[in-house]
This record gives structure tokens, sequence and C-alpha cells, in this order.
């Protein structure tokens, strides 16, 4: 049987996983009043209960041996270890970073469009933004590049080098000086 890294089955768990830990540390964000001085340490947590609960729970295929194996959901110890592997530790950081800094990009637009539009901003209303927007971005392009590059340790030359062009891009723009803007 062949095994595909992104099934049906795994965008779902994978999905299920990312609204449930969304809406569990904004839903406490909101509750303990964390303000923004938080949200990049908070961001952190999440990104790591997110890779934990992606390779113990979620993802079915792993490179082993140079064979695309299906690990059971039973193999702690086999899963344990591509949870500590080095290149997929290093892979899984970039896209978390690349993740987080999409996230607050993408909410911070959304908030300044509901601002413009005179849409007043109630603290439950932008807890369910932040939800939505963390998930849909997660399913969206987050699964693909985690589940593909990064948990399947691929060796393709191309998707590497424009992952980290994205990379590189992301975080200039993202720290770009305020006199460029």
């Amino acid at each position: 049987m062949v095994c595909t890294p992104l099934n049906n089955t795994v965008i779902q768990r994978s999905f299920l996983a990312s609204l449930l830990i969304n809406s569990i540390v904004f839903g406490v964000r909101y509750l303990y009043n964390l303000n923004s001085e938080w949200y990049w340490s908070v961001e952190q947590l999440k990104s790591f209960v997110f890779i934990c609960v992606n390779v113990l729970f979620v993802q079915e295929c792993f490179r082993v041996n140079d064979n695309i194996v299906k690990l059971s959901y039973t193999d702690w110890t086999g899963r344990a270890v591509h949870l500590l592997n080095r290149s997929i530790i290093f892979k899984s950081i970039v896209v978390s970073v690349l993740t987080q800094i999409v996230n607050f990009n993408v909410q911070q637009y959304v908030l300044s469009i509901a601002k413009r539009m005179g849409i007043q901003q109630t603290p439950l209303r932008k807890l369910m933004m932040e939800i939505g927007v963390s998930s849909v971005s997660s399913l969206l392009f987050t699964t693909i590049m985690y589940f593909e590059w990064a948990l399947i340790d691929a060796r393709d030359t191309v998707l590497s080098i424009l992952v980290m062009a994205w990379f590189s891009i992301v975080i200039m723009l993202h720290v770009r000086p305020a006199c460029l803007l």
C-alpha cells in the first residue's frame, strides 16, 4: 500500500486539531486578558503544541530509511523519533515562524478593514476573527507545507529553496524599517 503524506483524512484531522488548539489558546488569551505583549509567546507555545499534536496524532506517513511508511498511531517511540529529528525540527520552526508572521499580518489587515468599515470590534468579535484567520491559514498553506515538506523530510531541492525564499521575504517584509512604509 502506497502511503501518501497528505490525504483527506490527514487534512481533516489537522484542521480539527488546528481549530481546537486555536480555540483553546485564543480562549485562554481572552479569558486571562493577555494583551499584545504576550502575542509572540502565545504563538510560539501554540506552534509547539500544533507540531507535537500533528506528529503524534495526525500524520500517518513518515520517511524511514529513504522510504515513506505508514506508522501506527500506537507506535509512540517511532513518532517520538520523528518529533526529535533535527531536520524536521528545523523545518517545523521555519513553517511555524512563517505561519505566525502571516497570521499576525492577516489579522492586522482584517482589523484595519473592519475599522475602516466602521465595524465595532468587541473582544469576542476579535477572538472569533483570530480563531478563523489562524485556522483557515493553517488549512490553506501550513498543512501542505508542513506535511509535505517538514514531516516527510522531503529532499526536493526546489521546494526547499522556494520555502526558504518565501521565509526570507516574509521576515524582511515584517521587520522592514518604518521609514519604508
